[in-house]
């Protein structure tokens, strides 16, 4: 089976970002926590599976260099 990524370059949502920590196990964020932390950030690379761009942050990995 073959899976197709895109690279997106910037920085997800609030609350794609806290949506992601819990899927992935980490602990929970407050939304206004992200709100205000995000877009400080350096970089962001997201990698949403091919055809998933409607569903925000559901299968993106994100990865700060």
């Amino acid at each position: 089976m073959t899976v197709e990524y895109t690279v997106i370059e910037k920085v997800p949502s609030a609350e794609a970002f806290c949506h992601l920590r819990v899927a992935a196990g980490m602990s929970p964020r407050p939304l206004e926590g992200a709100r205000a932390g995000l877009p400080h950030s350096c970089l962001w690379r997201t990698y949403p599976l091919a055809g998933d761009a409607d569903r925000d942050g559901t299968h993106r990995r994100r990865r700060r260099d």
